[in-house]
């Protein structure tokens, strides 16, 4: 299962045994080459310290209302009144599609969709080059941005719906619950902001752990509990010489 929401869903309303149940967060979905390539370059150009830029968040979603990207943007401007720097970079919704008294919300960068395909590159660099990853999904089986933002080095504004918190790295994360106001995510993000030497000690641990976040981790997770008994063509050739 993807998370321990979904392990209890498939205990209890599929009546699998427990011990034959276990949790492996997806890996982000990027391509494994573009990522070295940005990996390598990022390695170079990454900042130590951003004590002295204004914070730079990132979103990454098409769906604006199951996303929160309502509530990030809500929060965003209330945090700015009390005192809070920040911009705002939107990847996936655009503007049109938003509430119309949230399209023009100042120190906001409307990209749109990005193919992670076609544009991987593209795509990992201008996300990779904000400060903070953000999803504040009202509901979410998993949120693959998450994995995608931690990947790329970044910590994680999150959610704390559904299996959403077994995709962000503890120590590179804050879970923000579904039903928090306007009023508190503002106050999530104002602590952000402030406390640059707690955002700088999570971005290191997002950097040093990113690898986590990528499919061979996934793929070491589920080895770990399902033996290894050979490839089908190990198998095969075992038993030809047998039988």
């Amino acid at each position: 299962a993807n998370s321990r929401w979904a392990a209890e869903s498939i205990a209890a309303d599929y009546g699998v045994p427990t011990s034959h149940v276990h949790i492996v967060p997806q890996g982000a979905n990027l391509p494994l080459g573009a990522y070295r390539e940005w990996e390598r370059s990022a390695g170079v150009t990454r900042p130590d310290r951003i004590a002295k830029e204004p914070l730079k968040l990132v979103f990454v979603g098409k769906y604006w209302h199951r996303k929160g990207l309502d509530r990030l943007l809500r929060g965003l401007v209330r945090a700015r009144r009390s005192g809070a720097k920040a911009s705002l970079r939107i990847v996936g919704c655009t503007r049109q599609t938003v509430p119309p008294d949230l399209r023009d919300v100042a120190d906001v960068e409307w990209l749109g969709v990005i193919d992670k395909c076609s544009e991987a590159a593209r795509f990992m660099s201008l996300v990779s080059e904000c400060h903070v990853g953000c999803l504040l999904s009202r509901a979410e089986a998993g949120g693959i941005a998450l994995r995608e933002y931690h990947a790329l080095g970044l910590p994680v504004l999150g959610t704390a719906a559904g299996g959403a918190t077994d995709q962000m790295i503890p120590s590179a994360s804050v879970a923000v619950p579904p039903t928090a106001s306007d009023e508190e995510v503002a106050d999530y993000l104002t602590i952000l902001d402030k406390d640059r030497s707690r955002l700088e000690e999570m971005r290191a641990a997002a950097w040093r752990l990113r690898r986590t976040a990528l499919w061979e981790g996934s793929v070491s997770a589920v080895q770990a509990f399902w033996p290894h008994r050979g490839s089908p063509l190990s198998t095969r050739e075992s038993s030809r010489k047998t039988g």
